[in-house]
């Protein structure tokens, strides 16, 4: 396999998340908010205001931190460019995947946070799928953290063994 071929699945596995999570802030987070918030059998006329405030904050919530997930697919997509030229072990390759860890540990612990306020104030239905979630967010950034490690180390001994030559 070559570089860009690499690049190239690579580039669409991101398509394929990216739109999985497009699907999930388009549907899954109102099917799912309003199930919680409103309910089945309610009309539109029989809700309430504190029930439309439910719906909207936790609505604003998930959709904020949904954002954070599609920049760190814009950093993935930036990495898939430096692969396809090569350039995969590069300090800065190292520096943009640790951005990415970065940002999904903040997001993923503000995510938390948002799960258990909602889930406190008896909002929040889907709360064990949500720190099911929320788990395999830190595996997948605990991952990049490793790798972003290894991309680094494998930049410095490239320098290294320049240098000699």
């Amino acid at each position: 396999m070559n570089d860009k071929k690499v690049a190239w699945l690579l580039r669409t596995a991101i398509i394929i998340v990216g739109l999985f999570g497009i699907t999930v802030c388009a549907f899954w987070w109102p099917f799912s908010i309003s199930l919680s918030a409103i309910g089945i059998d309610k009309s539109l006329a029989s809700i309430t205001g504190e029930q439309m405030a439910e719906f909207w904050s936790q609505f604003a919530f998930y959709q904020a931190t949904s954002l954070p997930c599609f920049v760190i697919l814009v950093f993935a997509w930036l990495v898939t460019n430096r692969i396809s030229k090569g350039q995969f072990f590069a300090i800065s390759t190292a520096k943009l995947i640790n951005i990415s860890a970065l940002i999904l540990y903040i997001d993923l612990g503000i995510f938390l946070i948002g799960n258990l306020v909602f889930m406190f104030l008896n909002w929040n239905t889907f709360a064990i799928m949500y720190y099911f979630l929320a788990a395999i967010g830190f595996a997948v950034a605990i991952c990049m953290s490793i790798i972003a490690y290894f991309v680094k180390r494998s930049a410095e001994l490239k320098e290294e063994t320049e240098g000699i030559i």
